[in-house]
């Protein structure tokens, strides 16, 4: 997967709970699709932060939630 360093992220896109998480690190836009951002923050570990409109991420959530009781 291709990650694309972010140099500048507008943390007002984002809800305030989680500007802490994406302040002070390395962020990379990590997209493979036009309807989805997803971001990559190399932070702790790192994390996958997925943003599209509402409602857009409703079914990749219930398959999700579906694989994960698989497992």
């Amino acid at each position: 997967m291709k990650r694309t360093k972010i140099h500048t992220l507008d943390l007002a896109e984002y809800p305030q709970e989680l500007h802490s998480l994406l302040k002070g690190c390395d962020i990379y836009d990590s997209s493979c699709s036009r309807e989805a951002r997803v971001l990559f923050i190399d932070k702790q570990g790192g994390f996958f932060l997925k943003k599209a409109p509402k409602g857009a991420l409703a079914k990749e959530a219930s398959l999700t939630s579906y694989f994960a009781k698989k497992a």
